[in-house]
C-alpha cells in the first residue's frame, strides 16, 4: 500500500472518532478537531470545555495486529495534554476499533 492511501485511511479514522465524540458528548464542531497527519501531539485535538466533558487524549492507529500495540500506548503517554488520560484508538482490518488505556486510567474512569 503506498503512503499517500495510509495517510487518507488514517484520516478517515481520525475523522471518525472526532465525529463519534461530538455525537455522543453534543459538543459544538469547532471543540473538537481532527489534526494534519504528521502532526505532532494529540490526534483529536479538545476545547478547554470539550477536555471537561471528554477528558481523553486520544491516539488513533490503524493496525494490522497487536504487535506494536504497547509502542503505540507510549505514544498516547507522551502526546497526552495536560488534566486528561492517554488513550490509544486502534482499527483493525477485520473488527471493531478497540480502546486501549492503563488499569488505573479505567478504573479512575468507572469510579467517576
Amino acid at each position: 500500500m503506498n503512503t499517500r492511501y495510509l495517510k487518507q485511511k488514517g484520516r478517515m479514522f481520525q475523522q471518525k472518532i472526532r465525529d463519534l465524540i461530538i455525537e455522543s458528548f453534543g459538543l459544538p464542531q469547532e471543540d473538537v478537531k481532527s489534526c494534519s497527519m504528521g502532526a505532532g501531539g494529540v490526534d483529536i485535538q479538545l476545547s478547554s470545555h470539550a477536555k471537561r466533558v471528554f477528558p481523553f487524549s486520544i491516539e488513533c492507529k490503524n493496525v494490522k495486529g497487536l504487535s506494536a500495540l504497547s509502542t503505540y500506548y507510549k505514544q498516547s503517554v507522551l502526546n497526552c495534554v495536560k488534566e486528561t488520560i492517554p488513550v490509544l484508538v486502534c482499527e483493525m482490518p477485520d473488527g471493531k476499533p478497540l480502546v486501549t488505556m492503563s488499569l488505573e486510567d479505567f478504573f479512575e474512569v468507572v469510579r467517576r
